[in-house]
C-alpha cells in the first residue's frame, strides 16, 4: 500500500460528472500541479468493463506527461444508463454501438469547453468495444491520432481517420483480428500501422511494449508531445498492485482459522448419515453436468424462439442475466444431491458459523473488492446494482447448496477433490453453453469467448470456498459465502442494458 501510494504521489486524480441524462463520469489523470499539455488522451474501456480498467494504462500515459481522461461507457460502472442493445445475432466485430459513441461525443465537447482540449492535440485510444467507440468519433472529430487496443470494426478509409494505428493480440479473438487485417488493408495508404503483439485480449493495456507503442504513435503524430514514460514505471506498478491484492485476498485465511477458532466447534456438528451417502466419478459428475447443461441451454432455447422474456431479464444484466439464468435453471437438476444435506446436531453452532462466513464475505466484497475498485477495475455496486445482488442472492443460495453438496460428494480422495469437482461442473456447464451457441444459434456468444476470466474466477472463489470449508465444516456457511460473491460479481460485473 505504501509502495503504491510512493509511485502514484506525482499524480493527480481527479473524478467529475458530465450534465447529460444520465449523468456520465470522468476521471481525469495528469501530473500535480502541471496545467498545460501538448496532448490530451481519452481512453474508451471495453464491452464487460468499465474506466478502472483503463486506469493502469492512464497512470502510465499519465507519468509521461499527458493529459488524460477516462469516461464509463452507458451501462458500466457509474454511469446510470443502458448499454446499446445487441443485435440478435449477438456481440460480432461490428458490433453497433450508438449510445456509447454518443455519450462519448457529450465528453469531448465537454472538454473542449471546460479544458480547451483541441482536437489536433486529442488522441483516442479504444480497447476492444472502446475501439468501435474511438473510430466513430475519429471520422467526424479527426483527431491527432487514433489508436486501437483489438478494437471493434468500423468504415476506415486512406487518411481517415488521421494517425490510424490498430493493436491486437496474438491470443487475441480471431474476428477482432481478422477485422483489424480488413481495416489497415483499407487504410494503409493513408499513413496507418499495424502491430501485433504477444499478449491476450485482456492484457494488452497492461503490456509494456503495447504502451510504448501508444507513446511512440502519439509522438509521431505530435512530434512536440515529448513524452517520457519513468524507467519501469508499469513493472512497478503492476508489482505492486497485484501484490496488495494478493495480500488482502490471502488475508482470508487467518481471518477464517480465527473465526474457526473463537466459535470453538465441535468436530461432527455437521453429519451426512452413511446411508444417504453417494459418491461420484469423474465421468458421472461430468456428464450429469453436461446433461443438466443441455435441458437448461434447450429451455433458454426455447425461451428465445418463441421471444419470450428470459426469466431473469428484469434485472437489464444482458449476458449476465443469461448465465444467471443459466444457474436459475440448474437449481432443480442439483436437487438430486440435497438428500445428501447434513443433519445439523447444534443449530446454534451451524448459525454462528454462517454468520462468521457471510463477515468474510462482506470482507471480500468491501476490502478485497474496494482496493480492486480503487486500483484495477470498478466492483463497487451502485445503488441500482445494489438491488440486482440482492435478488441475484435470493436465486444463488440454492443454487450455492446444491453445487457445494455436489462437490462434496465427488469421489476422489486426493486434496484437489472439491478443486478439480467444481472445474468438472462449471466447464461442462460453459459446455453446453457453448453447444447451445454453435448448434442453436442462441444463448450468449460473449460467454464463451469469456472462458478464461470466468475460469479464473472460477479459482478465487475456489480459493476462498475451500479455505471455509477446512476452517468451519459447514456446508451451509460455505453455500452462503459462494453466494454472496456470485451476487456481487453478477451485479457489478456486467453491463446494464
Amino acid at each position: 500500500m505504501a509502495g503504491l501510494w510512493h509511485i502514484r504521489q506525482p499524480l493527480q486524480s481527479e473524478t467529475f460528472y458530465v450534465d447529460a441524462d444520465p449523468r456520465i463520469p470522468v476521471e481525469r489523470v495528469r501530473l500535480a500541479g502541471k496545467n498545460s499539455f501538448p496532448v490530451h488522451f481519452l481512453l474508451l474501456h471495453g464491452y464487460v468493463a468499465n474506466r478502472r480498467q483503463l486506469l493502469h494504462l492512464a497512470q502510465v500515459l499519465a507519468a509521461a506527461g499527458g493529459d488524460v481522461y477516462l469516461m464509463d461507457l452507458p451501462g458500466r460502472g457509474d454511469h446510470g444508463g443502458l448499454a446499446s442493445p445487441l443485435p440478435k445475432e449477438g456481440p460480432t466485430a461490428q458490433l453497433p454501438t450508438p449510445l456509447e459513441s454518443e455519450a462519448a461525443l457529450a465528453i469531448v465537447h465537454h472538454l473542449e469547453r471546460r479544458f480547451g482540449v483541441a482536437r489536433e492535440r486529442l488522441v483516442l485510444v479504444g480497447h476492444s468495444t472502446g475501439g468501435g467507440v474511438a473510430l466513430d468519433l475519429a471520422r467526424g472529430l479527426l483527431p491527432a491520432a487514433t489508436i486501437l487496443l483489438s478494437g471493434l470494426e468500423r468504415p476506415v478509409a486512406p487518411g481517415l481517420p488521421p494517425n490510424l494505428l490498430l493493436i491486437t493480440a496474438r491470443f487475441d479473438f480471431p474476428p477482432l483480428r481478422r477485422a483489424a487485417d480488413r481495416m489497415f488493408e483499407r487504410a494503409r495508404t493513408g499513413g496507418a500501422g499495424r502491430r501485433d503483439f504477444l499478449a491476450w485480449h485482456s492484457s494488452l493495456p497492461y503490456h509494456d511494449a503495447v504502451q510504448q507503442a501508444i507513446v511512440k504513435w502519439t509522438e509521431r503524430a505530435l512530434p512536440s508531445a515529448q513524452l517520457r514514460p519513468p524507467p519501469h514505471f508499469n513493472l512497478r506498478l503492476l508489482v505492486l498492485e497485484w501484490s496488495a491484492v494478493l495480500l488482502l485476498g490471502l488475508l482470508v485465511w487467518p481471518l477464517s482459522r480465527l473465526a474457526a477458532w473463537a466459535l470453538a466447534q465441535e468436530p461432527l456438528s455437521e453429519v451426512v448419515p452413511e446411508s444417504r451417502l453417494a459418491l461420484w466419478t469423474p465421468l458421472q459428475i461430468a456428464g450429469f453436468a453436461f446433461a443438466c447443461g443441455g435441458i437448461v441451454i434447450a429451455a433458454l432455447a426455447l425461451f428465445q424462439w418463441r421471444d419470450w422474456p428470459l426469466p431473469l431479464a428484469f434485472l437489464e444484466l444482458g449476458d449476465g442475466g443469461y448465465l444467471a439464468s443459466v444457474f436459475l435453471f440448474s437449481i432443480p437438476s442439483l436437487l438430486l444431491v440435497y438428500r445428501q444435506l447434513p443433519w445439523v446436531r447444534s443449530p446454534r453452532e451451524s448459525a454462528a458459523k454462517t454468520a462468521a462466513a457471510l463477515v468474510l464475505a462482506v470482507y471480500v466484497v468491501v476490502v478485497c473488492g474496494g482496493f480492486v475498485t480503487w486500483q484495477i477495475f470498478d466492483l463497487w455496486p451502485t445503488s441500482a446494482r445494489l438491488v440486482r445482488m440482492l435478488v441475484l442472492l435470493i436465486i444463488f443460495l440454492p443454487y450455492s447448496f446444491g453445487e457445494e453438496l455436489l462437490v462434496r460428494a465427488y469421489s476422489p480422495l486426493a486434496a484437489d477433490r472439491e478443486l478439480s469437482g467444481l472445474l468438472l461442473w462449471r466447464v461442462s456447464l460453459l459446455a453446453a453453453i457453448a453447444a447451445g451457441a454453435a448448434f442453436l444459434g442462441s444463448g450468449a456468444g460473449l460467454l464463451v469467448v469469456m472462458t478464461l476470466p470466468l475460469s479464473v474466477l472460477t479459482l478465487a472463489e475456489h480459493f476462498f470456498a475451500s479455505t471455509l470449508r477446512r476452517a468451519l465444516e459447514s456446508v451451509y456457511a460455505v453455500a452462503a459465502f459462494k453466494a454472496v460473491c456470485l451476487a456481487w460479481l453478477f451485479a457489478t460485473a456486467f453491463p446494464l442494458r
